[in-house]
């Protein structure tokens, strides 16, 4: 979260070697493993991190962990997409929110339509189902106080207002989200609110 991408690396297989010794698992599992693939492919290192959701998603289906599937989902859907694989990704990302849907856990509900909002605006370019995904995502994260997950949506409804042609709104949402990531030091929400903004200037 802070951007100490080589000590979290370090942590990451630290702990993978513990569940290989302890588990007999050759890769984390469950909700470690959902971190450890985001950090994986945010990381640049996408291969290695399906192999960690594909093995994880074996696991919490046979031990029925719904929340976990529905992550599972939401990684596939975020691997695919950053590939240009939009159906396949659209297809987990439908998953992932039918599952989140079906749950009591807000906080997974979030993260489905998130992930799903932010890919409708930045790869589809439909910037009217991204707001439906993604003010409902803010509502959440506002009631909840999830901060970080505020400041992510804030990102994605930049790049969504960006889509729908309102520069001015897009900056503010990006400005805003800058200024929370900046409050928390929260590394990626920078380099995102950081991103949307070098494109609006450039526009």
């Amino acid at each position: 979260m802070r951007g100490e991408v080589a000590e979290a690396g370090r942590a990451f297989q630290e702990a993978e070697a513990l569940e290989r010794e302890v588990h007999s698992l050759p890769y984390l599992c469950s909700l470690r493993g959902i971190q450890h693939a985001d950090y994986l492919r945010l990381s640049d290192d996408a291969n290695y991190a399906r192999k960690v959701t594909v093995a994880n998603f074996l696991i919490c289906e046979a031990e029925n962990w719904c929340d976990m599937i529905n992550r599972c989902h939401r990684v596939m859907g975020d691997l695919y997409a950053s590939v240009g694989q939009q159906a396949e990704a659209a297809e987990h990302y439908l998953q992932a929110l039918n599952l989140a849907r079906s749950s009591s856990n807000r906080l997974v509900l979030t993260e489905a339509l998130l992930a799903r909002g932010r890919w409708e605006a930045r790869y589809s370019q439909d910037s009217e189902s991204a707001f439906c995904d993604l003010k409902e995502a803010l509502g959440y994260a506002l009631a909840g106080g999830y901060r970080i997950y505020e400041a992510d949506i804030r990102v994605a409804l930049a790049w969504a207002y960006l889509v729908a042609n309102n520069k001015e709104a897009a900056r503010e949402e990006a400005a805003y989200a800058l200024r929370m990531s900046e409050a928390m030091d929260y590394y990626w929400g920078k380099v995102d609110a950081d991103e949307i903004l070098a494109k609006i200037a450039m526009e």
